[in-house]
């Protein structure tokens, strides 16, 4: 059967002009609450300080605290971690931390602050960050899980999948709190599960030096002298499936195809890496343990 995302997306018009569309940097969401800090410190201990990536941290915290989590984890990092003001602009190789009691979203270039619409114990931050980052970043959006209570982050990372971009978690069997990333893997939206979180910049880095991300409108290029091979593809998608792709966009099908095949299909060469679980129904999900 043919996800219900790539029908989806195919239909769909690019909102962002093509001049400068990818002069932003890519963005990294990473939402975590309960057991979450060592996680960070973990993740951010290993990522190299030049990845050309910009990170946006959002944490469950006391919205009747001020919190230090930017000077935590500006202890672990060479990055500048900065908390976030209304208005902020999205600059690489910069950690971005939400303050309390506000929800964060992307919007263009620039982290908007608002207030909270629902009740204390209602909220889903994580999932606030992660639509807005499908929707300004697509490909260019990587959302990763940690440790935390809950199922917050999981109907964001669909977004971000839907959307093209890549969804990484946090193996539960390493979580302090296994909710949240138990929680991804069940709805099966996980491409990387990991363990620990030291091992996650090494699949940031490789993701975002893959010509899907790096260059995808060098990918629709090539796409239009793709059609004799397409062609054929496509006519046993309509014979198996029903569905008929020839009438639409060359460039999003090539995207799509070098979505799956790309960055997943290295896994076997690496030294430690765990499995790929992308599209992976969830009765069938299994992990690696590093």
């Amino acid at each position: 059967m043919i996800p219900l995302s790539i029908v989806e997306l195919t239909r769909k018009t690019d909102p962002l002009p093509a001049e400068g569309k990818h002069a932003s940097p890519p963005v990294v969401g990473i939402g975590a609450s309960a057991g979450g800090i060592d996680a960070l410190n973990c993740f951010f201990g290993s990522m190299p300080a030049d990845s050309g990536l910009a990170f946006v941290v959002v944490l469950h915290l006391d919205p009747r605290h001020h919190s230090e989590l930017a000077s935590l984890l500006g202890r672990r990092t060479a990055m500048p971690v900065a908390d976030i003001v209304d208005g902020t602009r999205i600059e690489p190789n910069r950690v971005y931390v939400i303050v309390p009691d506000k929800s964060l979203r992307v919007d263009g270039d620039q982290l908007r602050l608002s207030e909270p619409a629902e009740p204390r114990g209602h909220r889903h931050p994580v999932d606030v960050l992660f639509v807005s980052l499908a929707e300004h970043r697509r490909e260019r959006a990587i959302a990763i899980v940690l440790s935390g209570t809950g199922s917050n982050g999981t109907q964001g990372m669909k977004e971000v999948k839907a959307n093209g971009g890549l969804a990484v978690v946090q193996d539960p069997a390493t979580a302090q709190f296994d909710g949240m990333p138990r929680s991804a893997l069940t709805a099966g939206v996980a491409d990387y599960v990991t363990a620990p979180p030291e091992k996650m910049p090494e699949i940031l880095l490789r993701y975002a030096r893959h010509g899907y991300m790096a260059d995808p409108d060098g990918l629709a290029a090539k796409a239009a002298g793709a059609q004799p091979v397409l062609d054929p593809v496509l006519a046993l998608l309509r014979a198996r499936s029903g569905h008929d792709f020839r009438n639409y966009k060359r460039g999003t099908l090539q995207r799509r195809i070098h979505r799956p095949h790309g960055p997943c299909q290295s896994r076997g060469r690496w030294p430690n890496t765990p499995i790929c679980c992308a599209r992976t129904p969830a009765r069938s999900l299994r992990w690696s343990r590093t």
